[in-house]
């Protein structure tokens, strides 16, 4: 865009073609929407007193905790069944492909889909165990 020449009118600009256009007009902001709210002091963050526990707590002390309690035992295992069973099922499904892309394709839906069956079903499995192993 250049610089209006000295006779055009105030209200036009001179475009890159030399010619005159309207000068560009800017949208009116709308008045009747409400102001956004600011912070205020009196809000408060509430945090749940485990986590604040954990904070107050150096690396160490949380490992040793861990180790001590079978707390986090359960779900840590629990994640590791899954992982298990979607790698198993991942290369079962890999390694009967047949017919180039097109059966790597179906081979990979397959394979999401009976990981995510069998995940769910591990998972009914596992909650009873755990229910009755860790309660």
């Amino acid at each position: 865009m250049t610089t209006p020449d000295a006779g055009s009118t105030p209200g036009a600009s001179v475009n890159d073609a030399g010619t005159a256009g309207p000068k560009p007009t800017v949208p009116p902001s709308p008045s009747n929407q409400p102001p956004i709210p600011t912070k205020t002091k009196n809000q408060n963050i509430h945090v749940s007193p485990a986590v604040l526990d954990a904070a107050r707590k150096d690396g160490e002390e949380l490992l040793r905790d861990l180790r001590t309690s079978l707390g986090g035992l359960a779900p840590t295992l629990r994640t590791a069944f899954f992982g298990l069973i979607i790698g198993m099922i991942g290369c079962f499904q890999g390694m009967r492909t047949k017919g180039g892309t097109a059966g790597v394709g179906f081979s990979a839906t397959s394979s999401v889909v009976l990981s995510s069956l069998f995940v769910i079903l591990a998972d009914v499995i596992l909650v009873k165990f755990i229910l009755v192993f860790f309660s």
